[in-house]
């Protein structure tokens, strides 16, 4: 018996990369969910944001 797709998404998503990694290990089932698109594309965001905010804010720095 597996968990809904959705709900191990839902829950990954709330992980650290390390640990989302390390879950891809555990079953076929869940390496399928870890290596779903819908799911590294937040971190993919989440990383651009935080690029953003940094090159943002040094150039702001750099300009003062």
């Amino acid at each position: 018996m597996h968990l809904p797709h959705e709900v191990l998404l839902n829950i990954f998503n709330r992980l650290r990369v390390e640990d989302l990694l390390n879950c891809a290990q555990v079953c076929s089932y869940w390496r399928l969910i870890v290596h779903d698109p819908i799911l590294w594309k937040v971190f993919v965001l989440l990383l651009l944001l935080l690029t953003m905010t940094i090159t943002i804010t040094t150039f702001i720095l750099i300009e003062i």
